[in-house]
């Protein structure tokens, strides 16, 4: 991988060094290009024609992510960002009383809530799993 190539197609690579990209990462000109031209395209013909004309190009992305992933193309699925597609995978787990949901101490805010609006509502339980001294989570003995 080419890190120096990498930053100079992300335009705010120029004069920072940007560390926060779990939450906001900068987009690619290679992105800001497509996103651009997209939104171009729905402002001369109208968003439904727009997303029509480019049906085509967004299948052939779902069928090349398929046949990296080894799956279909019907069992991609494609989010606007991480914290809508862990919550759509998390929601979909159907818990029961007495299910377990295993957490660690750093564990992202939000997910916490989600863990906790669950519980509540289908009576699992959230157990956060105690670190080491390193800061790793401590398994408990029933987990092998």
């Amino acid at each position: 991988m080419d890190i120096d190539a990498l930053r100079a197609q992300t335009p705010g690579c120029a004069g920072r060094i940007h560390l926060n990209n779990a939450g906001a990462a900068l987009l690619a000109q290679p992105t800001l290009d497509a996103m651009t031209a997209q939104l171009r395209r729905e402002a001369e013909i109208g968003g439904y024609e727009a997303g029509a004309e480019a049906a085509g190009a967004i299948a052939a992305t779902y069928a090349g992510l398929a046949e990296l992933t080894g799956g279909r193309s019907e069992e991609i699925a494609l989010f606007d960002n991480a914290t809508h597609a862990w919550n759509a995978a998390f929601y979909s787990i159907p818990l029961r009383p007495g299910d377990q949901i295993l957490t660690g101490r750093a564990e992202y805010g939000s997910n916490v809530l989600a863990y906790w609006q669950a519980a509540r509502r289908t009576g699992a339980e959230v157990i956060v799993v105690p670190n080491d001294e390193h800061g790793n989570w401590m398994w408990p003995s029933w987990s092998g």
